[in-house]
């Protein structure tokens, strides 16, 4: 029976199958698979309990599939069963296989059941009565509301489908889809009043916003344990206003981008782990009053939008402000800031903006790096601050200024040294200059010393006269010579 392969099309040849595979045992299907291809009205697995996969498809024409005794299912696929109400599987039931589902990290699990239905807009009913834990469940194209889930713990939701979850507690993934039917005004309840934790969450302009995480129903806080994404591709919305009120904390980015005409709250919100982002939204007003710490805060290329005040944020590393911001509490945009450790960089589209309280905080060391474009003093007849608008914002005159000064001090020091060197030369020259002037006057003085006559000495067999003392030298007497006479 291993990896064996059945189709099915008719209630007949469910009933040769069950007797053929009367009397195995469980382990002669652990990988075996049922195709139902063009079945019409109701299949019914009376003797069938356990199963690898099972893959319908091409049976429009079917409305119901019941699989009464089936205890365990790995993989259930359909698709194109337009006129299918009712997927009955009573008896499915995880807690005969061990194994563990670990919805806070991105570990693999091995559910019980993995649901993948698309297009059934008739279908009202899938009754998994004993299953308290789901796979990958993904439901596409059905427009009637289901009945609620008895399901606690699912790994992944994917859905455009209005399905009531009201039991789950976690969830891995969540992404909710625009149904592919757009109806203005449509409002979806997806239950999820008991949801605590969630890996991501990511909602396609989908209705399932409008109420599922507000605290109107409940007041359970949810943690995300990764990131939450509402994003809008098509430029239209079901509803004016989201609620994520009992959201308290996401531990990776957030991020709402291309809405308009939307109310987004966050009132629960008290810490992002990552990015909080909001990027060309129209006519959007937001709220995170209660937001302490962000590693990056992105809010550029909103038009018509009145950017949201963050009066509870302490810590965060990088700020980006591009846009229309609020004034209505003064130039205090960030009261409780203690520490920016990055770049602050406001780039204010209304001309009134005030740039003096981040000044302020700039200056006593709260901000990095600051760059702002707005004014001094609040007025926008005011001319432009010297620090932190204009060409040169507060960050980059710092670096300025820093850079002049420490080109100074270079400056100085090396002109400095260049003194002391040469007038360490200077008098090393100096010094040797001596040396050898005393080594020349030693040398002279030697060739000048007169010698020593007070004694009689003789050289080369010369006597040397001297004078005899006390005896002066006398003139002897010359007689006079006559020459004698030529007598030629």
């Amino acid at each position: 029976m291993n990896d064996h392969v059945w189709e099915i099309t008719t209630q007949d040849d469910v009933d040769r199958l069950q007797y053929e595979i009367e009397g195995y045992s469980a382990s002669a299907f652990s990988n075996t698979q049922i195709n139902i291809i063009g079945a019409t009205g109701t299949i019914n697995f009376t003797m069938l309990r356990h199963l690898t996969s099972m893959s319908v498809f091409h049976s429009p024409e079917l409305k119901v599939l019941s699989l009464p005794q089936l205890v365990y299912l790995r993989s259930l696929d359909m698709s194109n069963v337009t006129s299918l109400t009712t997927l009955s599987i009573p008896q499915l039931d995880e807690g005969s296989y061990v194994f563990e589902a670990r919805y806070d990290s991105y570990s693999g699990v091995d559910p019980t059941l993995n649901l993948n239905i698309t297009n059934a807009p008739a279908l009202t009913t899938i009754n998994l009565p004993k299953s308290n834990t789901l796979g990958n469940l993904s439901l596409f194209g059905i427009y009637q509301q289901l009945d609620t889930f008895d399901i606690t713990t699912i790994f992944s939701i994917n859905t455009d489908s209005c399905v009531d979850f009201s039991r789950a507690k976690n969830v891995h993934n969540i992404y909710f889809h625009e149904p592919s039917e757009f109806q203005p005004g449509y409002i979806c309840n997806v239950g999820l009043y008991n949801l605590t934790s969630v890996g991501r969450l990511t909602m396609d302009n989908s209705p399932a916003a409008c109420s599922s995480f507000g605290t109107f129903l409940s007041t359970s806080t949810i943690q995300v344990n990764d990131s939450v994404i509402l994003a809008n591709a098509n430029d239209r919305a079901f509803t004016t206003q989201y609620e994520f009120d009992r959201i308290e904390t996401i531990h990776s980015d957030l991020n709402v981008t291309s809405f308009s005409n939307l109310q987004v709250t966050f009132d629960g919100l008290t810490e992002v782990g990552a990015t909080l982002s909001l990027f060309n939204n129209t006519n959007c007003t937001f709220t995170f009053d209660q937001v302490s710490s962000a590693v990056d805060l992105i809010m550029v290329d909103n038009v018509d939008t009145m950017l949201p005040l963050f009066p509870k944020l302490q810590n965060v590393d990088n700020i980006h402000i591009r846009g229309n911001i609020d004034m209505s509490t003064g130039p205090n945009i960030f009261p409780a800031l203690m520490l920016a450790r990055g770049n602050v960089t406001i780039e204010a589209w209304n001309e009134d903006f005030n740039c003096s309280k981040l000044v302020s905080q700039w200056n006593d060391g709260l901000i990095h790096q600051l760059t702002c474009n707005g004014t001094s003093n609040g007025t926008s007849n005011a001319p432009p601050p010297s620090v932190g608008s204009g060409l040169f914002g507060i960050g980059a005159l710092a670096g300025i200024g820093v850079g002049s000064g420490l080109f100074g001090i270079g400056l100085i020091v090396g002109v400095a040294w260049l003194f002391l060197h040469h007038k360490y030369r200077l008098d090393k020259l100096e010094l040797a200059q001596q040396h050898q002037q005393t080594i020349r006057t030693n040398q002279n003085s030697k060739k000048s010393i007169a010698p020593d006559i007070s004694g009689l000495y003789e050289t080369s067999g010369i006597g040397i006269i001297r004078e005899k003392p006390d005896n002066p030298l006398a003139e002897l007497p010359v007689p006079a010579v006559e020459l004698p006479i030529n007598n030629q």
